[in-house]
């Protein structure tokens, strides 16, 4: 009689914890970047979303927001800026058909949910039928681990605080419009 015999090539905490630098892509400035980065977030309940070695695509990497606000297409999302273009964390607005609706609500508390940010500096856009809320830092000096790990300490608390403060009202809307 057969059997399948499955042999664990690698398990997940490998890929998110450690940068594949046998690859170009694991050696680049984005795995030594967001490797790091991910795990980090997890711990405070801001999930990656997919994709191979902990998620991240290039200079973008998009977090889960939570069941709520995924359920209308919210979620969290960073850029590791270089040449000029800025460091961001954001929230992404992908509301499909019901973006006019969610718009106007949270255009409604705009000001509440700003200043529940505190001294986070946002900017509030649209953009290609998506709305966007986003902090900004400045574009990477160099590569140097120095300014990558203070980059990722600026980006990490950032999202976090929108997580804490932010998340629970964006909430608070949906679910008055349900």
């Amino acid at each position: 009689m057969y059997a399948p015999h499955f042999e664990c090539v690698f398990n997940p905490d490998q890929v998110v914890n450690q940068p594949d630098t046998s690859s170009p892509r694991g050696a680049s400035i984005y795995g030594r970047f967001y490797s790091p980065l991910t795990p980090e977030l997890r711990q405070e309940g801001i999930s990656a979303i997919g994709g191979r070695q902990g998620g991240w695509t290039g200079r973008w990497r998009r977090y889960w927001a939570g069941k709520i606000l995924d359920s209308v297409g919210i979620s969290y999302s960073t850029t590791l800026g270089r040449n000029g273009e800025k460091c961001c964390a954001s929230l992404l607005f992908h509301t499909g058909d019901r973006i006019a609706e969610i718009d106007q609500a949270i255009l409604d508390r705009r000001s509440e949910l700003t200043a529940s940010l505190g001294d986070i500096n946002v900017v509030w856009g649209d953009e290609d039928k998506m709305t966007i809320v986003w902090a900004e830092n400045p574009p990477l000096a160099d590569d140097k681990e120095e300014t990558l790990a203070d980059a990722r300490q600026w980006m990490k608390e950032t999202l976090i605080h929108f997580h804490r403060n932010l998340q629970p009202k964006l909430e608070e809307i949906i679910r008055d419009l349900e």
